[in-house]
């Protein structure tokens, strides 16, 4: 039976072979049932299908930003090509399924824990596991508007930057640790994006959920 018709007999037999242990590993280890692991591995066999021959089972960072971009309206291009980064090993420049459908799975997931901590390092751009004044400065940027005043920006940046580390700094040595950002998230959750937007909201998993056949997450919203 094909999970997809849009594909041929030739092309489902090899996505078959391809992705059954994959389908079978990930239905244990994730929230998802093994139809639903397989519907997403086909989104991911989709998107690299264009790929050379011994690549076709790996997802550029490229297509991933395409993939988002389809399904999640954050038009944050840094912060997804932070998250396309995260998710290669070894600094490779390619997406491997497993990481993919893990991805689904904790955007997907309530675990507030799991979540804050990938979001540290998304986050955590230098690598070093802090963020300094300079990273979080350069992180609410994006808040201000081009052509505004430039010494006006520059003081509302500052202010804004000191706020933040106020707000997460508990030991003040003028860096957030990844520690202090994980109490502070725990006891108040919405403070997990404060550097820009990561997870994509209900409306648009929900609408992802029903394109990838994903019906749990649904069922478990009502």
């Amino acid at each position: 039976m094909k999970l997809d018709d849009t594909i041929d007999e030739r092309e489902n037999a090899h996505f078959k072979s391809t992705y059954s242990r994959q389908i079978t590993q990930l239905s244990r280890t994730t929230q998802f049932e093994a139809t639903e692991v397989a519907s997403i591995l086909m989104v991911f066999h989709k998107f690299c299908r264009q790929n050379p021959p011994r690549l076709r089972n790996k997802m550029q960072r490229s297509q991933f930003v395409d993939f988002f971009m389809v399904f999640f309206p954050i038009y944050d291009l840094p912060m997804v090509q932070r998250v396309a980064m995260l998710l290669c090993e070894h600094g490779s420049q390619y997406i491997e399924a497993e990481a993919f459908v893990q991805y689904i799975a904790l955007i997907m997931s309530d675990n507030l824990e799991e979540k804050s901590e990938f979001a540290f390092k998304v986050y955590d751009v230098m690598g070093v596991g802090s963020l300094d004044g300079d990273v979080i400065s350069s992180g609410v940027e994006k808040y201000f508007s081009v052509g505004s005043d430039e010494d006006e920006l520059s003081e509302l940046k500052s202010d804004m930057t000191e706020y933040l580390l106020s707000k997460f700094d508990m030991d003040r040595d003028g860096c957030i640790s990844a520690d202090e950002y994980r109490r502070i998230v725990k006891s108040h959750p919405p403070m997990m994006e404060f550097m820009g937007e990561i997870f994509p909201g209900t409306e648009y998993l929900v609408r992802a959920a029903y394109c990838m056949n994903i019906l749990s997450y649904v069922d478990k919203l009502h």
